[in-house]
């Protein structure tokens, strides 16, 4: 089986993801990757981050499971 080829004009994908992630009706939910990809990032990175998560207020959720692995 082949699967059609698909050309994805980046620029636009990233757009798109910076709309969703600027809606305030969008939830973000995060796994395993991200949360230990946080302890590569230098200091002013992980800042950042934690600052963008928190500007997400209600809309920022890692699963329970996650959560439980990284937050004993």
């Amino acid at each position: 089986m082949k699967f059609p080829k698909q050309n994805i004009d980046i620029s636009e994908y990233y757009s798109e993801i910076k709309a969703l992630l600027g809606d305030n009706d969008c939830a973000i939910f995060i796994d395993t990757n991200i949360l230990s990809q946080l302890y590569r990032l230098n200091d002013k990175a992980r800042q950042d981050f934690y600052k963008w998560v928190e500007s997400c207020g209600d809309r920022f959720h890692i699963p329970p499971r996650r959560e439980a692995k990284f937050f004993p």
